[in-house]
């Protein structure tokens, strides 16, 4: 997908590419596994998903457990904010969201070239994941966990991470 989005944004600029992932995405709705997700209590979430699925689900849900105030880029006031609400669960979209696709200042990461400025404004939301992966049990759902996994993790020297893969109720261990 990344080759592909590079050659996209080669030849038509990310703003074409970003706008295009925006409208394809915004067509889905959460799924069963998206709506259950409001109905726990979470310390934070972090994703590198762009959509809008989780979002969507606390909207829609009516037993939301907390109340959802996502982070994409670096902020100075995201603890004032989040001591303002009530019952707070920050979701950290690590790689952007595709509501803000024409922020520049922290672009969607999807081509190759995104990856190479993964963390620009958006440190402070990778060193929230790295202090949440020491102190907190921390679920990761996606695909291509081996990927996922070196690139969130890298330059977290101090923090062993041992994934435990699941899949059709069976488990297998992973290993970098």
């Amino acid at each position: 997908l990344s080759v592909v989005a590079s050659y996209v944004n080669n030849e038509f600029g990310p703003s074409h590419l970003e706008k295009w992932i925006a409208s394809l995405l915004s067509k889905y709705a959460p799924s069963p596994g998206h709506e259950l997700i409001p109905t726990f209590r979470w310390q934070a979430l972090y994703t590198l998903n762009y959509d809008m699925l989780v979002e969507n689900a606390y909207k829609a849900s009516k037993d939301a457990m907390q109340e959802l105030f996502p982070w994409y880029k670096n902020d100075n006031s995201m603890d004032r904010t989040m001591r303002a609400l009530d019952n707070p669960i920050p979701p950290f979209k690590l790689h952007g969201s595709i509501d803000h696709f024409a922020d520049t200042s922290a672009p969607i990461v999807l081509s190759q070239e995104g990856y190479l400025v993964w963390q620009e404004n958006r440190d402070r939301l990778y060193n929230r994941l790295r202090d949440s992966i020491a102190e907190y049990p921390v679920v990761f759902a996606g695909t291509a966990l081996t990927n996922n996994v070196e690139h969130v993790t890298s330059g977290m020297p101090s923090v062993q991470i041992k994934p435990e893969l699941f899949y059709k109720g069976e488990s297998q261990s992973w290993s970098p």
